[in-house]
């Protein structure tokens, strides 16, 4: 029996079916993170840890990147890379005498915000090692946004503004297992004086049909930041699932 067209038909299923993980020069992809807040900050010689002073929990929100291969050329591999995150807390702090965090008795109030915006730019050059490759390169991140804790035991409001672009050391490995599943891990640094801005995250990659990918794992970002009299030291961790489409 001949079918027209039955070959192509057939070759085309097979390329929807089989292509490999990393296929297609250009990837992008939509995720969100549900991540936990760890960490504490420094007011003038007052320490507050964020999880047991200040009850702060995650917001979880949209992350987008948007990656380009070069392909056989040397020119870099670019990378880009958009998420906020950020938390809330409210806790009720009781009054003592004798050394309380009210001089007398009753309860106040403490509101805890945080809003931060991240942006990567990423150029990296791959480096094939047997079936991994490895991609060295150089990461430039933009950090901006605030943490305001409105303290009603003190009477006091307190901001901390970032607003920073550094440069970081990039590096990714990336396995293909089979044609349709591939695992990845990225690490992101940068250290500079009483300040670090550190990030790494792993994920399994799965060509589910055609151009359309599924991944997930687990992201971890460390920010720590000294002015003369503020510090800020946070680490977010958790699941990262994303779903994207290769060109």
């Amino acid at each position: 029996m001949n079918i027209p067209g039955f070959p192509f038909r057939l070759t085309f299923c097979a390329l929807l079916f089989c292509a490999p993980a990393q296929a297609g020069p250009v990837r992008f992809s939509a995720g969100l993170w549900d991540y936990a807040v760890s960490g504490y900050e420094v007011d003038h010689g007052v320490r507050r840890d964020f999880e047991r002073d200040l009850a702060v929990k995650s917001d979880p929100r949209l992350q987008l990147a948007l990656e380009y291969d070069w392909r056989e050329s040397w020119y870099p591999d670019l990378a880009a890379r958009y998420s906020q995150y950020g938390g809330d807390g409210r806790v009720t702090a009781s009054g003592a005498t004798g050394g309380g965090l009210l001089s007398g008795g009753g309860d106040a109030v403490i509101n805890t915000r945080a809003d931060l915006t991240d942006i990567d730019i990423t150029a990296r050059w791959p480096l094939e090692l047997g079936p991994v490759l490895f991609s060295p390169g150089l990461t430039l991140k933009r950090l901006s946004g605030e943490v305001v804790i409105e303290d009603g035991a003190r009477q006091t409001t307190t901001t901390q503004s970032l607003d920073e672009i550094f440069p970081q050391f990039h590096a990714e490995l990336y396995w293909n297992l089979h044609p349709r599943f591939a695992l990845s891990a990225t690490l992101q640094a940068v250290s500079y004086g009483e300040n670090a801005a550190n990030e790494w995250r792993a994920l399994a990659v799965w060509q589910v049909y055609g151009p359309v990918q599924l991944q997930a794992g687990w992201q971890e970002k460390r920010l720590d930041t000294r002015q003369p009299d503020l510090e800020l030291h946070a680490r977010l961790r958790g699941l990262l699932f994303q779903a994207g489409l290769i060109f």
